[in-house]
């Protein structure tokens, strides 16, 4: 609970242009968007950018923020749709320098970035199939859904506390079957375990 007020509490101060309260949003989150990004990239200067640039659209979207949005959930999305422009715009730019022309499909072509997103959600996907189903139900409505645990347990009929358990064990058994079971796709799996879980 006490977790989500600080977000709700961040999200209404920096809405309202606290450059305080997002520096230390900043701060606290650029590490992660950073190493999230390096991941996929493997480029250090480019991963520097793309992160900074990720907080610089934040900031220029922060009237768009709503007290029901999940603020790491905002700036992951943020991130994403940035590497994934850098792909695709690299892909156009790849198919002027071999063909002269460019594809007329260029841009709806797999990215990079798309393959290791639908790679990481494969395996999410089944370390999700693992667990009990009130659990999946209450990790999706939290994690995919930006739903609050006040918000999941008003409507499972419960109580946040119960629900912030649930998560807790969630998260435990998913890391765990990551570990366990994601092969080669282990460094991508954990930055995606540290970073949104």
């Amino acid at each position: 609970m006490a977790v989500r007020n600080l977000e709700h509490s961040l999200i209404d101060s920096i809405k309202n242009g606290d450059r305080e309260a997002f520096t230390f949003f900043y701060e606290s989150y650029y590490k992660k968007v950073f190493v999230f990004v390096l991941f996929i990239s493997k480029d250090k200067d480019l991963s520097e950018d793309i992160a900074q640039e990720t907080f610089a659209r934040l900031w220029e979207k922060r009237d768009q923020l709503k007290d029901s949005y999940s603020l790491k959930g905002f700036v992951r999305q943020i991130a994403k749709n940035l590497v994934n422009d850098h792909f695709r715009k690299l892909a156009v730019r790849k198919s002027f320098q071999t063909e002269g022309v460019m594809d007329e499909n260029i841009l709806g072509s797999v990215t990079l970035e798309t393959v290791y997103f639908n790679e990481l959600k494969s395996v999410m996907d089944k370390a999700l199939d693992q667990l009990p189903e009130k659990k999946r139900m209450i990790f999706k409505l939290s994690r995919y859904e930006n739903l609050s645990y006040t918000e999941i347990a008003s409507k499972l009929g419960t109580t946040p506390k119960a629900i912030e358990r649930h998560m807790a064990k969630s998260t435990h058994m998913i890391k765990e079957y990551l570990k366990e079971h994601a092969g080669y796709t282990v460094p991508y799996l954990i930055v995606w375990s540290l970073v949104f879980l």
